[in-house]
């Protein structure tokens, strides 16, 4: 398996991942209406989105190739979410196709991730749907801590999450 910098023409695969790991790990935790929104074969337009997204973020996107993309992770310095201070990173999104999980592609995409990070960069912090126990569980054995919550609206539903912080050693 390579973890690489993303391409656009990777856009219809990390999409592909992205919608599958969603749905299978927030199946008890979202509406079956808002899940119904995350279609498996995505619209030209919606794989187009990812294109551009893809290349609009490249350097803060690594992804899973494993004769093909199996996973992708985004940890963002820039555009990050509110509670996310000056001298710390987001780390937005890390995905991995369910038929991969538990064979380390996350944990690979995790520390790919943390290691390309700048120095000063002082924690990293992300948000879980509340509910999501195996994103918990992940994420707490990898050293991150539950250091907040608040809500977070969804296709216009309000979900509650969970902040989790890890201190970096930088």
């Amino acid at each position: 398996m390579e973890i690489r910098r993303p391409s656009p023409d990777d856009a219809r695969q990390v999409r592909a991942a992205w919608a599958r790991a969603w749905r299978a790990g927030h199946r008890e935790v979202v509406s079956e209406e808002v899940l119904s929104e995350i279609q498996l074969d995505p619209s030209p337009d919606a794989v187009q989105r990812w294109h551009d997204r893809l290349d609009t973020w490249r350097d803060s996107i690594l992804v899973a190739d494993d004769d093909g993309v199996v996973g992708f992770i985004q940890i963002r310095l820039e555009e990050t979410k509110p509670f996310v201070s000056d001298d710390e990173a987001d780390l937005k999104e890390l995905y991995v196709h369910p038929d991969r999980w538990g064979e380390g592609v996350g944990t690979a995409l995790l520390e790919a991730g943390l290691d390309r990070l700048p120095a000063d960069v002082a924690a990293v912090r992300l948000e879980r749907l509340s509910g999501n126990e195996r994103a918990a569980a992940f994420y707490e054995d990898r050293g991150f801590e539950r250091t907040g919550d608040h809500t977070v609206d969804i296709g216009g539903e309000q979900y509650p999450a969970d902040v989790y912080t890890r201190r970096l050693d930088g």
